[in-house]
C-alpha cells in the first residue's frame, strides 16, 4: 500500500516489503504501535505511520508516513489519518506532532497540513540538475 501510494512522488525508489521492513525495524524510534492502516469496502487505502524520532529531543511525535491510495484521495481520508496521529500524540502526553512534506508533491498534502492547523517550522530547498550522458 506504502509503495502504490508513493510511486508518483518525486526521487520515490521502490522496494520490496522485506527490505522496507527491515528498514522500519532498524530504526531505533520505531514503534509498529503507532501505525494505523485504513480500509474502505475491505481494502487497504490509507496508512499513517508515526515513530518517536522527536519524542526525546522536542517532546514531540513524528508522522513518518501518511498515504493514501490514488483512488481513494479526496475524500477526507488523509485528514482523517492525521487528526488519528494528533490524537495518539495527545493520549502519549506529547507537546505536538512534526512531520516533513515535499510541498511539491503530486499530492495536495500541503493544503491538508496547513487546513489541519500545522504550520512550517522551517523550508529548505533542494536543487539538483540533471547531467546529459555522453556515450564516448
Amino acid at each position: 500500500m506504502h509503495q502504490e501510494a508513493f510511486t508518483e512522488h518525486f526521487g520515490f525508489v521502490k522496494i520490496g516489503y522485506d527490505l522496507w521492513y527491515e528498514r522500519r525495524q532498524a530504526q531505533t524510534a520505531n514503534d509498529w504501535g503507532q501505525l494505523a492502516l485504513a480500509t474502505i469496502d475491505g481494502r487497504a487505502a490509507g496508512v499513517v505511520i508515526g515513530t518517536n524520532q522527536f519524542v526525546p529531543d522536542q517532546g514531540c511525535g513524528y508522522v513518518a508516513t501518511l498515504a493514501v491510495l490514488p483512488e481513494f484521495r479526496g475524500q477526507g481520508l488523509g485528514r482523517f489519518l492525521l487528526r488519528h496521529a494528533f490524537a495518539a500524540d495527545a493520549a502519549r502526553g506529547r507537546k505536538g506532532t512534526i512531520l516533513h512534506v515535499d510541498s511539491n508533491n503530486t499530492t495536495p498534502a500541503l493544503g491538508l497540513y496547513e487546513s489541519a492547523g500545522m504550520r512550517p517550522v522551517m523550508v529548505i530547498d533542494i536543487w539538483h540538475r540533471r547531467l546529459s550522458s555522453r556515450a564516448g
